[in-house]
């Protein structure tokens, strides 16, 4: 009996031994504790960007007028300049352009540096016909940026447009 009285008064003294160290813990250092488990996560968390979010790729989004498309087999280039047609890039990973008909919409991928992905699956386009021109963006695997020039490289064809 008397081993478990000293058992529970060791607990009893333990309890608030502990309790008035943490009491004084957080007082007086809980801000500096806190900014200490913090800071590593914090640091890693601001180093850590999404490929859609790096600066290189960042310049990417926005609007772009189509200029040419050039076939890479014959070198031979369409001018497209006098045109209206644009492309937009969103930072929702939405592609939206237009032909002179109709007007599509997908989704892209950046998954590296320059490096772009998209499925025709996910792209739908107002009609099914009547385009006179044609511009397969969604063969596209490859981009550059040059001041205000955007290349857009599949294996067949290199799409060039200019920021709008």
């Amino acid at each position: 009996m008397q081993t478990k009285s000293k058992l529970t008064n060791f607990v009893l003294m333990f309890k608030k031994h502990m309790s008035n160290f943490c009491i004084s813990l957080h007082k007086n250092n809980m801000q500096k504790i806190s900014i200490v488990l913090l800071l590593p996560l914090i640091v890693a968390c601001q180093g850590k960007k999404t490929l859609s979010q790096s600066s290189s790729n960042t310049r990417i989004y926005g609007k772009w007028q189509l200029i040419s498309i050039t076939q890479k087999n014959t070198n031979q280039k369409q001018d497209f300049s006098t045109k209206n047609l644009f492309a937009t890039f969103t930072q929702d990973n939405r592609l939206q352009f237009n032909l002179d008909v109709n007007s599509c919409e997908g989704k892209f991928i950046l998954v590296g540096k320059n490096e772009i992905q998209m499925q025709a699956t996910d792209f739908v386009c107002t009609q099914a016909c009547c385009d006179s021109i044609r511009v397969n963006y969604v063969a596209v695997k490859r981009y550059e940026i040059r001041g205000k020039t955007l290349k857009l490289f599949s294996d067949t064809e290199i799409l060039e447009l200019r920021k709008g």
